[in-house]
């Protein structure tokens, strides 16, 4: 079979139950290991690594079945076969009565730009035809985006220390030492005074603690990580006269190494910290 009609084949194979409008079995996915939040329905994940996953199978009863997954990249509505089907557990019993909740870990290939990839789930009986249960489908991001944002922050070699952090929290430090990034500790409380040209990081829990911050802002590059109950959940920015005041209400660190769409946010509010010079043409849009 060639190629094309292999691709072929594998897309008629995923529109089939969708077509049939026959009942299927339920996958669903509970957790992505790393994580703390419930998982988005298009889960991000990083290329080049093995995943672990807590997923919720209904419908399907069977005994001492292997658990395989076979997966695709779709790109242009065709879906391209990456590899041989994986075995991802043996031994394994279903029952219908109730849904059924365990933990796989999947293979995640590498990309070299944003991808999406499914993995179809088949359940095989020995000397039988495999049953399809289900599909995760995943958004896939390439695995250097630390890397990239990294060079963001480290500045000039042997130059003091690019990036300034401050506050009682005790999420963006850890963050900055894992990238291996040099920073200068600012204490606890709010600098008296933010120097031209350094990239400040603050991390409050008050809500007067903003405020003062914000009224001390005027030429600074100042990132503040702080919750705030009259937001909703986001990125926010404000122009000052020779600088720019960014306030992440999201918990945007929280699980920061395992979160891809959390790293591209904060290399956009670092590039936008970089690049940012005062202009008429309204706020910056993250």
């Amino acid at each position: 079979m060639n190629v094309m009609l292999t691709i072929a084949v594998v897309t008629a194979l995923f529109l089939l139950n969708a077509a049939t409008g026959e009942a299927a079995p339920l996958l669903r996915v509970l957790a992505i290991e790393g994580r703390g939040e419930a998982p988005a329905p298009v889960p991000d994940v990083f290329g080049d690594s093995t995943q672990g996953f807590d997923i919720e199978i209904a419908g399907v009863a069977a005994s001492g079945v292997s658990l395989y997954t076979m997966p695709y990249q779709f790109a242009g509505g065709m879906a391209m076969p990456l590899g041989p089907d994986l075995d991802l557990m043996d031994g394994l019993t279903l029952t219908d009565a109730v849904p059924q909740k365990i933990h796989i870990r999947l293979k995640i290939p590498a990309v070299s730009r944003r991808a999406k990839i499914v993995y179809r789930l088949s359940i095989v009986a020995k000397a039988a035809a495999p049953i399809p249960i289900g599909e995760i489908m995943l958004e896939v991001f390439p695995a250097g985006l630390t890397t990239d944002l990294a060079d963001l922050l480290r500045g000039k070699p042997n130059a003091s220390p690019l990036v300034v952090v401050f506050g009682t929290g005790h999420l963006v430090r850890p963050v900055l030492t894992t990238l291996h990034v040099p920073f200068q500790e600012g204490g606890f409380s709010l600098p008296n005074h933010f120097e031209v040209g350094r990239f400040y990081f603050g991390e409050l829990d008050k809500d007067e603690q903003f405020q003062q911050a914000r009224d001390r802002s005027a030429g600074a590059r100042l990132v503040i990580f702080s919750p705030d109950d009259t937001l909703p959940p986001g990125i926010y920015s404000e122009k000052s006269p020779s600088g720019v005041l960014i306030h992440v209400t999201s918990p945007l660190l929280d699980h920061f190494g395992a979160d891809p769409r959390a790293q591209l946010a904060l290399i956009k509010i670092v590039s936008l910290l970089s690049t940012y010079f005062p202009s008429p043409l309204g706020e910056p849009n993250l």
